[in-house]
């Protein structure tokens, strides 16, 4: 009963964690901080299925201009998570920007203050992810459900891994406290859970498996990418570039959608 348990507090942390759904509140000790990153795709899955279940009433209901459908589904999206991970972005991207030494780098993204480059960058990353949404809606409205599936379970599973087996920056904060209760195999069960996960949503929606693979492996070079970064500016990772992670993975899968219809590729 308590391993039962320990797996329901994980998810309920898990939820309270990534999305701004109400949830039981649950402590976090160890053995809920463990489960809680199995299920960081699964609160992926359950954030694209309300999206999804929205975006179809948005798309079969009404005849509003593809534009506007976007940034309707655009707005619900990051409402579900209350921007939460946005933070983190902006952090990072202060830190990059100052230029100054590795030491007061990690003291700027203490800083609550937002500068010009977290503005810029910011603006620039959403912008981005609306306009692949919108080109999406507009050019290829069958592939929108399975997108608004998959890459919020793609982009959890990453936050997850990176939180999980990345060298850590600092021995204190949100990535040391997982790291603290975590084993490295736990990363590789977080990869197995989001790899069943898209193959049954593949089962449900069968014609986007070679998309898929595409996108799997677009992100899987992206983590590798922004891992390595975070290596050797900040000499590890922290719980900001986690939230970074998962931000800018979104919106370069979903330019990365763009660039594999637009060539032709689907």
């Amino acid at each position: 009963m308590r391993i039962v348990q320990s797996y329901v507090y994980g998810f309920y942390l898990a939820l309270s964690f990534l999305t701004i759904l109400p949830t039981r509140h649950v402590n976090w000790d160890g053995q809920t901080t463990r489960k809680s990153v199995y299920f960081f795709p699964v609160c992926g899955l359950l954030m694209g299925t309300v999206v999804v279940i929205l975006s179809f009433g948005i798309t079969h209901w009404s005849t509003l201009p593809a534009y506007i459908t976007a940034f309707i589904i655009f707005v619900i999206s990051l409402l579900l998570y209350g921007g939460l991970h946005l933070d983190g972005w902006m952090d990072v991207s202060d830190a990059v920007g100052s230029w100054r030494s590795r030491e007061k780098k990690l003291e700027i993204m203490k800083d609550s203050h937002v500068g010009s480059t977290a503005v810029w960058s910011t603006f620039l990353l959403l912008s981005g992810r609306f306009l692949g949404m919108m080109y999406v809606v507009e050019a290829v409205p069958e592939a929108l459900f399975f997108l608004l599936l998959f890459i919020p379970v793609v982009s959890r599973t990453w936050m997850s891994y990176l939180i999980i087996a990345a060298p850590l920056a600092k021995s204190e904060g949100l990535a040391a406290w997982f790291q603290k209760h975590t084993y490295r195999r736990d990363a590789i069960y977080v990869l197995l859970i989001s790899v069943g996960i898209l193959f049954g949503t593949l089962m449900v929606i069968r014609e986007f498996y070679a998309f898929a693979l595409y996108l799997f492996l677009i992100s899987a070079v992206t983590y590798v990418c922004l891992r390595t970064i975070y290596t050797r500016i900040f000499g590890g990772v922290n719980g900001d570039m986690a939230g970074a992670t998962t931000e800018g993975m979104e919106t370069v899968l979903w330019m990365s959608s763009v660039l594999y219809y637009s060539f032709g590729m689907g």
